[in-house]
Formats: C-alpha cells, structure tokens, sequence
C-alpha cells in the first residue's frame, strides 16, 4: 500500500501475491531491498525486491525466498538485536535465531523454557533493545531481558485477572515509549508505567464488547472492540485517560494502521480501507488557532 496525496484521501494497494497464502505472525525489513517473513506454520520466508515501489506496476518485480526450516510454528516473534530474533514456539518455549543477510541461512543460537517463570506465554512485545514484556495467561506481566544466551527476569507484576492475550507498547506526547498496554479477556484492561514501575489507574470504562487491538501515536491510542465501538485513549500532561466520546461504527473494524498522530487507517473485515481522523489540541499552531471569544457569553 502508498499513500498518494498529502492529506491521505487516496491510496494505492498493489495486485496480491498469488501462490502465498501462510499467516504471517511477523515481519521484519532486513534492508532495502530484503522482508523476512515468519509464519504460524514454522516457515520463514524474504522477500526480494531492487525496489518494492515497482510491485505496484508489476508484481512480478519481486520474489519469495522460502528458507529451509524444520519448525512446527511460531507463536510470537520479536528483534532482540541486529538480525537477532526472540521466537516463541510453544507454550513456554523460546529460541534465538541469528540471519546472515548475505546468504539468506540462519542459525539457532539457544533454546530457553521459562517453566519456573510462567506455564504459558499468550503475547510478546519489545520495549527497547533486548528489553521486552511477556504476558502470561495467568494475567502476569513479566519484565524481561536477553544477554549473554540467557532470558533474565527483571520484574512480575499480576496487572490482569485474566489471561493477557494482547501487550503493546504506548508513544506519549514526546514520542516516548513508556507506557505498557495490556488487554486481556472479559473486556479486561491494564496500564503499567514502565519508568515509575507501576500500574497506572484509569476510571473505570466499561467495555461492552472484547478488546481486540490497540494502535497507538503521540499520546492518542485507539482500541478496537469486536462489537463495532472503538474507544480513545489521550495522554495529556503525562496523564493517561480515556476519551468520554464514544465511536460506534457500522462496520466490522479488523484493523487498524496509525499513520500519524492525527490519521489512522483502519480496514474492515471485507478489504475497505478508512481514513480514521483525529483532531487533538497537540501543537502551538493549534492552539494559536482558538478562537477564544467564540462562543463566549455576552
């Protein structure tokens, strides 16, 4: 996909790859000219191209690497470190693998089970460089690092009563990266304040559907439920709070793609795409711009 015009109105999808049809868990942009692809399958695929803009005139500009592996699935993947990944291929079982971008091959460095730190990891999300969050299905949220071929726990922290099947990380005004977001099920949600180590506590929402996905930029996070509402979480002044306005939409949002801080693309389950538009007060320009005497009582 591209966006062809500055206020994000048009936009541009390519023709499908035929002869692909694996779920892709996660990708990750080796360089310019290389995508790695891991599946729930266990198959690890690139894809090569001298310029992925050429796709959009002829998808033949581009080919699928499949590298030879012997994995029966991936659960979660994150980057650890360069050409470094953190996978998750079972329950509790994790393994490091490191990828030559010249040849394509990759090695297992090392093989970890956490069963002492948590029965079942359900999500997984990088904070920084090797530094990242687990989420267990006993509703912990487990604070970890890798070194050295070892996964250090830092920190447990029971933040949901229920299993935590989603963690992401939230951008604040600053473009700082620490807030961790939690959603798990029966509507279950949770912030944990990564600098001060603690929960943060919101007034409670009351959700009326399951939280699915949260996308987030420049202090505004939108979270998407599977009963058409889409709820709106602002920071304002280091404070985390949700927007009183409810959205309903009249459609089934699948996903949702933050672009800017004040437009999101979102898709519904049939393929559409939706320019999502949100108007915060989040710049002096903005806020040069009130009119301060507008409905001001005479």
């Amino acid at each position: 996909m591209r966006i062809l015009e500055e206020d994000k109105q048009k936009i541009e999808l390519s023709q499908p790859f035929k002869n692909f049809n694996k779920l892709i868990v996660y990708m990750y942009s080796l360089s310019k000219e290389k995508i790695l692809l891991f599946t729930v399958t266990g198959d690890i695929f690139v894809l090569i191209s001298r310029d992925f803009s050429d796709i959009f005139e002829n998808t033949n500009n581009f080919k699928i690497i499949n590298i030879r592996s012997n994995f029966t699935g991936f659960e979660n993947v994150i980057n650890i470190d360069e050409n470094n990944f953190l996978c998750q291929t079972g329950r509790n079982e994790f393994l490091v693998l490191e990828f030559n971008i010249e040849d394509l091959t990759y090695k297992i460095k090392v093989d970890i089970v956490l069963k002492v730190t948590a029965l079942e990891i359900n999500s997984l999300v990088k904070i920084s460089h090797s530094y990242f969050a687990l989420g267990s299905h006993n509703g912990d949220l487990i604070l970890a690092s890798y070194k050295d071929g070892r996964i250090r726990v830092d920190r447990k922290i029971k933040i949901l009563n229920e299993p935590i099947k989603y963690l992401t990380i939230l951008e604040n005004d600053n473009f700082e990266k620490n807030i961790c977001a939690a959603l798990g099920d029966n509507n279950s949600f949770s912030l944990y304040d990564l600098e001060r180590n603690k929960i943060v506590n919101l007034k409670k929402q009351d959700f009326t559907g399951n939280l699915f996905d949260i996308k987030s930029k420049k202090g505004s996070a939108f979270i998407l439920s599977d009963d058409f509402h889409i709820y709106l979480l602002e920071e304002n002044m280091g404070i985390w709070s949700f927007n009183s306005k409810l959205t309903l939409s009249d459609r089934f949002i699948a996903n949702i793609i933050s672009i800017d801080s004040s437009n999101y693309l979102i898709i519904d389950i049939y393929g559409n795409l939706y320019i999502l538009k949100l108007d915060r007060l989040d710049s002096i320009e903005k806020l040069r711009n009130i009119n301060l005497d507008m409905n001001r009582g005479k």
